[in-house]
């Protein structure tokens, strides 16, 4: 019997020697096919600490998610320790930093890194972001009520959940002192080129791709290196000098629209100060722009409500165009909602610019206010000009005869799509209708819904993506894919 105990150990031993090799292998393939089978480990004590190590020094951000759900995983063989990992997300649902330590501490507890002592605002800002997500996939103070502990749901979203404060972690790392260089270097040389062309144009848009293009594929450091691009593009508007300050602003754009939001707090003090400076036209447009981008990402504390009314009165209409876009969100739920909506009804009825006009439809379809007075306003509107000779502002009002199930609406939609050459933007309209259509309860009418399916069919074989072809967007390929997703809806 002895013998035999020795023999299992043995065993053992060699069996959690071959997992370890397998865990550092330099073969994502083999790594990730190890996480699993470590999580399942006999020894849960070696298990727990393998996977925390790995979730510290995991290079690749796809194998990065299947280790962190090996882990999860392994946490949940003990109801325990299960439960304590649940209620740190639970209790921290609004306190990012609070989060990040009680993690951070679990995990070195188990045998992974050291757990985090300092967060700066770009790291609390990330995770305020993940927080976001969580809440979206059904986190509450309660953890996840109504999911059953052990079901696939629970361990997805539980998953999911580690995986995010993971990769806050992870990408919260600094960059060494020669690849924060190069970033640096790298990004005056950008500059230097961009400013050979003039502001908002094509050729000064294909100098700063550079700046959002990732490598080759995503990894760790990359926030840290936007981070370090948007300390460069701030130093620009501190610079003084105005095409310098004009460039700074284009880049903190690029920066906001294709990245998760790095240094807010910086962003959000040199935007006020230089809307303070009566800027001309276009950078005030550019600025109003990245106002809104701060916002869509994380609600400013004190959004700047009162730049975007002035602005819709602006001569320039660049500026009422990026005024109108962004006014709704800033006054949702607030005092100034139904001035918002007001102001937004009076752009589409009266101004002179058509851009302007598609602006504040958008604006007014898109948002969901708080007070019905003014949701009946808006749809008031947008239903005036139903009949628009803009195609746009016709997408956008019936858009909204869609969400509010107007019986007629996907007539409508399929009297709009049987024209020579539909615009594009009716194309996300019909997604919304069939969508609506099958989680509503609310069926669309078969006859239309077949002639809708053989009308997108038709434009697919007619090849109507190719038409007009627009170099930023939609291009080709954009117009194929919406036209595509419209149809896909239709066919679920």
């Amino acid at each position: 019997m002895f013998s035999r105990r020795k023999d299992k150990a043995l065993r053992q031993q060699e069996f959690t020697l071959a997992l370890s090799e397998r865990l550092s292998s330099p073969d994502a393939a083999v790594r990730e096919k190890a996480f699993a089978d470590a999580a399942k480990a006999p020894d849960l004590e070696w298990a727990l600490r393998e996977l925390a190590q790995a979730l510290g020094h995991e290079p690749s951000l796809d194998v990065s998610v299947e280790a962190a759900g090996a882990f999860c995983d392994a946490l949940c063989r003990d109801e325990e320790l299960r439960e304590r990992a649940v209620q740190i997300f639970a209790r921290n649902l609004d306190a990012p930093e609070d989060l990040l330590r009680e993690w951070t501490a679990l995990v070195t507890e188990l045998g992974g890194a050291p757990a985090l002592r300092v967060i700066d605002a770009d790291v609390r800002d990330d995770a305020r972001l993940r927080l976001k997500l969580l809440r979206q996939q059904g986190w509450t103070p309660e953890g996840l009520p109504g999911i059953q502990r052990g079901t696939f749901a629970f361990e997805l979203r539980f998953g999911m959940a580690v995986a995010a404060v993971h990769g806050v972690v992870r990408r919260a790392a600094p960059l060494s002192d020669e690849d924060a260089h190069r970033t640096r270097r790298e990004a005056r040389a950008v500059f230097k080129k961009a400013l050979l062309h003039p502001s908002g144009s094509e050729e000064r848009d294909r100098e700063l791709q550079p700046l959002v293009e990732l490598q080759d594929d995503e990894s760790w450091p990359d926030r840290a290196r936007t981070g370090l691009r948007m300390d460069e593009a701030l130093a620009l508007c501190d610079s003084g000098e105005e095409d310098l300050v004009a460039l700074g602003v284009e880049v903190i754009s690029y920066l906001l629209v294709c990245h998760d939001g790095v240094r807010r707090d910086l962003v959000r003090d040199t935007l006020d100060g230089l809307v303070s400076r009566d800027p001309e036209p276009l950078m005030l447009s550019e600025i109003l722009d990245c106002y809104e981008l701060l916002h869509d990402e994380l609600p400013l504390n004190d959004p700047p409500t009162a730049h975007f009314l002035e602005g819709t009165r602006h001569p320039v209409a660049k500026v009422r165009r990026s005024a109108a876009l962004g006014l709704s969100d800033f006054t949702l739920g607030g005092p100034e909602e139904a001035t918002a909506v007001d102001v937004l009804v009076r752009l589409l009825d009266e101004d002179v610019d058509d851009e302007v006009r598609q602006c504040a439809a958008a604006a007014l379809q898109r948002s969901r206010y708080s007070q019905e007075d003014n949701v009946k306003a808006a749809s008031t509107a947008l239903a005036r000009h139903a009949d628009s000779t803009d195609p746009v502002i016709r997408a956008m009002s019936l858009a909204d005869r869609v969400h509010h199930r107007a019986p007629d609406a996907p007539a409508c939609l399929l009297a709009e799509l049987e024209l020579p050459d539909p615009h594009w933007k009716f194309m996300p309209v019909v997604a919304l209708a069939a969508l609506q259509a099958r989680t509503s309860g609310h069926r669309m009418p078969r006859r239309v819904r077949n002639g809708l399916v053989k009308r997108l069919v038709d434009l697919q074989k007619t090849h109507w993506a190719d038409r007009d072809i627009d170099p930023i967007y939609p291009d080709a390929e954009d117009r194929a894919e919406l036209l595509a997703d419209a149809l896909k809806e239709l066919r679920a």
